[in-house]
């Protein structure tokens, strides 16, 4: 993880000038003093500041390349994410007592489920840096306003929560004591999201073509759907199918299929075996209508309303996709199911 802090520091104290601006490279000083906190668990702060808080120039990032990492043939031209804010502190504590202001940055993929005890974890980023250090020249009892800014590798995945599993990201700042303890944790969590690149756009042709079950198929329509990430919600994606064999279908239906793919490792008593891989699924059907049966030679019109949907997501541990499932009942009451993949990125 690269990251730089830019620390600036102003004291809001008529007869207090500005400090200069300071540069800290991530790893290159000593690292803080690490601290134990749930990822998914607000921090608690310790009401002994009276001022001590992070505030985000922007709670989302965005990064271009659907699967991450991203392809190194693709053309387009990519520059460094950045995560930008500031920190606020009062000065209330004696500077004798401080040893300073750190600064974390970490993203946390994880999966659970209780009902077979399965567990995944990974740490996507993990980087720490001091972002002030009290000096000589400080005044006591002063407010002051860090100002950071952190590059955001391009891989990390987006942001996501399923009912097993999470992909998420934090920032906190932790007011840290001398003796090594700390007086209060601040921690804002920010999002990622992951938009299609040029090539990937090309790669999903609105034109997919199957010929299984010798009932030729032809979709025409939307296989990129733009989502609003406030609304969670997609235009309505409005497409035609046509069948060469379209005389053998009594039944035609298109729904649109959301699944969740959760990766973890199942604990084993044995302590010459260690944990066994496991995948587990779950599917949902986002929206769903029934299609007249079209005449040989003509298509089928649809339109499927979509709401409530998630981002394409391919973490290690976590995933998200979705497909125009196709589900035809064939003279004979025979049952034939014919997937579209599509994808759901935001729409910025």
């Amino acid at each position: 993880m690269t990251c730089v802090l830019g620390s600036h520091i102003t004291e809001v104290l008529p007869s207090y000038s500005s400090f200069g601006t300071r540069h800290t490279g991530y790893q290159q000083s000593a690292a803080p003093p690490p601290y134990t906190r749930n990822a998914d668990q607000p921090a608690k702060t310790k009401k002994l500041v009276n001022v001590f808080s992070i505030t985000l120039d922007s709670p989302s990032i965005h990064l271009r390349g659907v699967q991450a990492p991203i392809q190194e043939t693709d053309t387009f031209q990519r520059s460094p994410a950045r995560l930008s804010g500031r920190v606020r502190y009062d000065g209330s504590i004696p500077f004798r007592r401080l040893q300073g202001i750190s600064l974390r940055v970490r993203g946390v993929e994880r999966t659970y489920t209780s009902k077979n005890h399965v567990y995944g974890h990974r740490m996507i980023l993990d980087g720490r840096s001091w972002l002030w250090i009290p000096s000589q020249d400080d005044k006591e009892g002063a407010d002051r306003e860090f100002g950071f800014y952190v590059s955001i590798p391009d891989n990390c995945p987006a942001t996501c929560m399923t009912e097993d599993g999470s992909i998420r990201y934090f920032v906190d700042a932790t007011l840290v004591l001398n003796n090594g303890g700390y007086k209060a944790v601040e921690r804002r969590e920010f999002i990622i999201h992951r938009a299609p690149t040029k090539l990937e756009m090309e790669l999903l042709s609105p034109v997919w073509d199957s010929k299984q079950h010798n009932i030729g198929i032809r979709y025409t329509g939307p296989r990129l759907l733009f989502l609003n990430p406030y609304t969670s919600k997609c235009p309505t994606l409005h497409f035609t199918v046509h069948f060469t064999n379209a005389h053998r279908i009594r039944r035609l239906t298109t729904s649109l299929i959301e699944e969740t793919i959760q990766k973890g490792f199942k604990p084993t008593l044995n302590p010459f075996t260690g944990p066994s891989p496991v995948e587990w699924t779950q599917s949902r059907v986002v929206g769903e209508t029934e299609l007249p049966v079209p005449e040989e030679g003509f298509g089928a019109r649809g339109a499927l309303e979509v709401e409530g949907v998630a981002q394409e997501v391919h973490g290690a541990l976590v995933g998200v996709r979705h497909w125009v499932l196709v589900r035809m009942v064939l003279d004979g009451g025979e049952e034939v199911e014919e997937t579209v993949p599509v994808w759901v990125v935001p729409g910025f």
